[in-house]
């Protein structure tokens, strides 16, 4: 998974949010924590994408010819600035985003 953030003052170019390969459960959160020395001000959007991994072990996860679409339903994405102490919440209501799209997130609840 990866995510570039902007705010009115800068941006975050996009980096990684997993070191590794991670199995995503449905109806569950999931937390990950983006430092920076860049001042992003008021974060306004996110851009988000994510790539498919299929595991070797895996039969059900293997993708050979490209027909099946993996996909990830998002429904919030929320960004707590540490520096600022503020937060800005994202309401997506299962937004789905396949593998190897970017999707942007920007509207706020």
């Amino acid at each position: 998974m990866y995510a570039r953030v902007t705010g009115r003052a800068g941006r975050i170019e996009e980096v990684k949010l997993t070191k590794d390969t991670m199995y995503i459960k449905p109806a569950k959160t999931y937390t990950f924590l983006l430092t920076s020395q860049v001042e992003l001000g008021d974060v306004h959007d996110v851009n988000f994408r994510w790539v498919h991994d299929s595991s070797f072990l895996d039969i059900g996860s293997w993708n050979p010819f490209n027909i099946r679409h993996p996909t990830l339903y998002i429904d919030k994405v929320k960004v707590d600035s540490g520096e600022a102490k503020k937060t800005v919440t994202f309401c997506m209501h299962g937004a789905a985003v396949e593998t190897g799209k970017t999707m942007m997130i920007a509207g706020k609840c």
